[in-house]
């Protein structure tokens, strides 16, 4: 086994960006943008390190979701 091979960490940039709009004395609405992996940085998965396998070495996989945006509305009163 050749245990000293390992991926790096998961680091993704998670944001929010959010805008509060006052309509009335107590009514409002909120706006927010919701940025998950927001550079879309990839980042792979452990290498094979089965010996005898053909894929030995290989990155097959990744390890983090793509980029996902998410836009919210809400009305506070």
């Amino acid at each position: 086994y050749i245990d000293s091979l390992r991926a790096d960490g998961i680091r993704n940039w998670d944001t929010k960006i959010l805008r509060r709009f006052p309509i009335h004395e107590r009514l409002g609405l909120v706006v927010a943008l919701d940025m998950l992996n927001m550079t879309n940085h990839t980042q792979f998965t452990a290498p094979n390190t089965t010996v005898t396998s053909s894929g030995f070495g290989a990155l097959t996989g990744q390890a983090n979701w793509p980029r996902i945006l998410q836009f919210n509305t809400r009305i506070e009163f």
